[in-house]
């Protein structure tokens, strides 16, 4: 009868695996208010304008 190897993670898993150690190191951070828009389409940069807007104190 053949032994089965054990199973080794898959690329798909490790990317996770990598990606939630990312995710878990940046909440464990100070908030921050950030923006960002990519200036390839305008409703990009309308949203972000706006959500910026409503989250800055007037100068």
């Amino acid at each position: 009868m053949p032994t089965l190897a054990p199973a080794r993670p898959s690329s798909d898993t490790r990317r996770h695996e990598k990606d939630d150690r990312l995710i878990a190191a940046a909440q464990a951070l100070p908030e921050l208010r950030v923006a960002v828009a990519h200036p390839c389409a305008v409703a990009s940069l309308f949203v972000a304008g706006q959500r910026a807007a409503r989250l800055m104190p007037e100068v």
